[in-house]
This record gives structure tokens, sequence and C-alpha cells, in this order.
């Protein structure tokens, strides 16, 4: 070994704490199977650091734009002999010049249109809505009374046969 430590001579007795002469053998095992154990788990917590440049995006290659670039194209001899003839401004303004007549439109409803916003159809749905107002019940006790008269002076009347006495009755038979 080096650094000036003392190398442990393999003849020197091991000398073992006094307290291991108290303790369970079992117990001794446990913890050091746990501390064996602990190692695994040992992990650092510390971040991961990336070092990179930080991307600005002035590149125009990463705008992913290349759709929108100019693109020379090859034209025509003909037609670019044509582009360069000088025509005078008033042929080309004589090729289309419309004529607008100003005069008064007036405005004529169309049918279909007349309740163009839907108001009178909403007006006849909200009075649809509208309950008709609940019947006033009367009390019945007026009802009873009245009926309770009528039969009492029913009742108080002399009965009055259809056919008087006198008067010939049809034969019956049986």
């Amino acid at each position: 070994m080096s650094g000036g430590e003392p190398s442990p001579s393999e003849d020197a007795p091991v000398v073992e704490p006094k307290w291991r002469a108290f303790v369970d053998e079992r117990v001794l095992w446990l913890c050091e199977r746990h501390e064996r154990n602990a190692a695994r788990f040992i992990r650092d917590w510390s971040m991961p650091v990336h070092l990179r440049d930080v991307k600005t995006h002035l590149d125009p290659a990463e705008w992913r734009t290349g759709f929108l670039q100019v693109r020379e194209r090859d034209i025509a001899v003909e037609l670019n002999e044509d582009m360069k003839q000088l025509s005078p401004q008033a042929l080309l303004r004589d090729l289309y010049r419309p004529v607008h007549e100003e005069r008064w439109v007036a405005r004529e409803p169309l049918e279909g249109t007349g309740d163009r916003g839907g108001f009178e159809e909403m007006q006849k749905v909200r009075a649809a809505r509208q309950r008709p107002e609940l019947p006033r019940i009367e009390p019945a006790g007026r009802t009873v009374r009245a009926l309770q008269v009528w039969r009492r002076a029913l009742l108080a009347e002399r009965w009055e046969p259809t056919l008087r006495d006198d008067e010939p009755r049809r034969p019956v038979s049986t």
C-alpha cells in the first residue's frame, strides 16, 4: 500500500470489541446484511447536466419554409420579348372600362322574407307557452243546499197518478 498507511500484518491478532460478546449473532448477521443490501440502493440524485448551444432559430433553413422560396423559371423567348414591348396606357385602360349607371333602387320585399328575424313566429310561440287561466271552482255547499231545497219541495208535493181513477186503463198481458 502507498501513502504511509501501515499494512496489517497477517500474524497480528484481530481484536474484537467487547460489546460483541453481549449481542446475539443473529442480530449482528441481520445488521451486516442490511448494510450490504443498502449499498445497492444508493443513488446519485443530482441532476444530469447536458451542455449544448441554445437554439435561436435564426437560421432560415430551420424555419421549414422551403416551399415559400422564390424559384427562377425559364420562360419562353417569345413571351419574354412580348413583355419587353411597351404598350400605351390608354390601350390597357380601354380594355376594361365598365359603365355604372347611378340610379335609385327601391327595396322590394321578396316572398318569404317578410319576417326575416322570426319575430312574429316568436310571438306565436310565446303566446302558446302561456297557460290558460285555471277555472274558478265554486264551493259545493251552495249547490248541495239548492239540491236539498228542490228535493224537499218535491217530496212535500202531493203525489198525483198519471191517470185519474175514473179513466179507462189499458189491459196488461202477463
